[in-house]
């Protein structure tokens, strides 16, 4: 598995934002929307599936770890 980040500009976005690929297939772009910084994920045709704000997904993804780690799926 390859994570890269790139900063790119295009018509959709009104400033620079960064674009998230896996093995060089876009799967997720983050921008700063009202100086909160946001996740779009990305579905295949290219066209965001769904947003959030960064912060909501750190703390959904905190909180899948604890439960992994609470069922001995994680160490």
């Amino acid at each position: 598995m390859s994570l890269s980040v790139r900063i790119v500009d295009a018509n959709h976005r009104p400033d620079l934002y960064a674009e998230i690929e896996h093995d060089e297939e876009l799967i997720a772009e983050a921008f700063v929307e009202e100086g909160e910084m946001r996740v779009a994920f990305v579905g295949a045709d290219g066209s965001p599936a769904w947003t959030a704000a960064a912060d909501e997904i750190e703390h959904a993804l905190a909180l899948a770890r604890q439960q992994l780690v609470k069922f001995g799926l994680l160490d």
